[in-house]
């Protein structure tokens, strides 16, 4: 049967150019699709590294940039004195557990990023925040390897950061990275964490690395951990009763769960726009898919009606004729595949080979599925027609 339908299709060459077409490019709408959408998913399993539920942040607006900490003029000791202040209110707040001091990124804000060297190796933009000994109970940081840094550091020659597993195996591979110094000098690593996805949930574990605050540097944000439940009413306590304290500054108090939420909004949106298009595109193609099939078909009802008053099974050409279809459906898959192939080998894009292979799976089966579906309905009724009326037409 298949070297026929070879045959026949051959012979039928000119009128298959466009359903060819129709299955590349669907094939190439699917496979980016299905990589874009597992890749996602994908993210969703690897552990964040923290809990951010019950997690407040109060950014504390003063004015004055981290550099400007280090200048110590009269105006910033008076801030640093106030944000002790609001530090020692926030925690006779009914329901704060725990409290911490933080500048530069938290979780879900991943804008401040520099390089790390390490002995000829480099790793790029690398998301970075500075915080203080508390940092682990706030945000619930389980430790790999090595400790968390504590105040027995202050003065140390070289400043004590904890990495990530992604920093870690960027920087020492295989290898010791407890006790190391990189960046010529400048960081020891004193403890590594497995996870720490700053970006959140849908994104990849990417290299990241707590740096410990100086003495007497001010915080952009006090992370806050409070008690399950604390609502808007917490919200309202909490800024009341800071603002009284540091009247010249503008203070904003949030979620982590907050911005959780749009953070994934913000990473689904490329998926959902791609399905958008490819969905509407598919569809389109897959109503010019049954079209042609039935316009195909009908142009054949000699050719069946013929076969039938031989004696033929109508099963037997119904499976021809899909059969027909789905060889023509490979054979618009397969220069689909040769491009498709190329980014894995390439490494394209960061994403892992496997994501690649399942996203050209997907496709293939999603496209087969479409065919099938296009080319039920026309080949069942076309092969129901009697050898009578079939040559009566013709």
């Amino acid at each position: 049967m298949i070297r026929s339908i070879f045959k026949m299709m051959w012979k039928r060459k000119k009128s298959v150019r466009m359903m060819l077409l129709e299955m590349f490019v669907s094939f190439i709408l699917l496979f980016a699709l299905s990589t874009v959408i597992l890749k996602t998913l994908g993210n969703r399993l690897i552990p964040l590294g923290y809990d951010y539920r019950n997690v407040w942040t109060l950014t504390l607006n003063t004015g004055i940039s981290p550099d400007d900490n280090a200048q110590m003029s009269n105006d910033s000791i008076e801030n640093i004195e106030t944000a002790r202040l609001l530090e020692k209110e926030v925690k006779s707040i009914t329901g704060v557990i725990a409290i911490a001091g933080n500048v530069y990124n938290i979780p879900y804000n991943d804008i401040y990023r520099t390089d790390l060297k390490y002995e000829g190796k480099t790793c790029y933009n690398v998301t970075y925040s500075a915080t203080d000994v508390r940092y682990p109970e706030v945000m619930q940081i389980k430790m790999q390897e090595g400790r968390w840094f504590d105040e027995g550091d202050f003065g140390s020659k070289e400043t004590p950061i904890v990495i990530n597993g992604s920093l870690k195996k960027a920087l020492f591979g295989e290898g010791q990275a407890l006790n190391e110094v990189i960046q010529s000098g400048l960081y020891k690593v004193v403890g590594v964490v497995e996870y720490f996805k700053n970006r959140g949930d849908f994104s990849e574990n990417t290299p990241h690395f707590f740096i410990m605050m100086k003495p007497g540097e001010l915080p952009w944000q006090l992370l806050i951990r409070s008690t399950p439940g604390s609502g808007e009413a917490f919200r309202s306590e909490l800024l009341g009763r800071t603002s009284a304290i540091a009247k010249d500054w503008t203070l904003t108090a949030g979620r982590l769960s907050d911005f959780r939420k749009r953070t994934i909004r913000i990473d689904w949106m490329p998926v959902i726009v791609i399905s958008i298009i490819s969905t509407f595109l598919i569809i389109n193609i897959l109503l010019g898919l049954m079209g042609l099939v039935w316009y195909n078909v009908s142009r054949r009802k000699s050719e069946i009606g013929l076969r039938k008053s031989v004696g033929a099974p109508t099963g037997k050409i119904k499976m021809q004729l899909i059969g027909e279809m789905l060889t023509l459906a490979t054979l618009g898959i397969i220069p689909g595949l040769i491009i498709a192939i190329q980014f894995p080998l390439l490494g394209a894009f960061n994403i892992k080979p496997g994501i690649f292979l399942s996203g050209m799976l997907a496709a293939t089966a999603l496209i087969y599925l479409f065919v099938i579906l296009s080319t039920i309905l026309p080949t069942t009724i076309i092969s129901r027609i009697q050898p009578a009326e079939a040559l009566y037409e013709e």
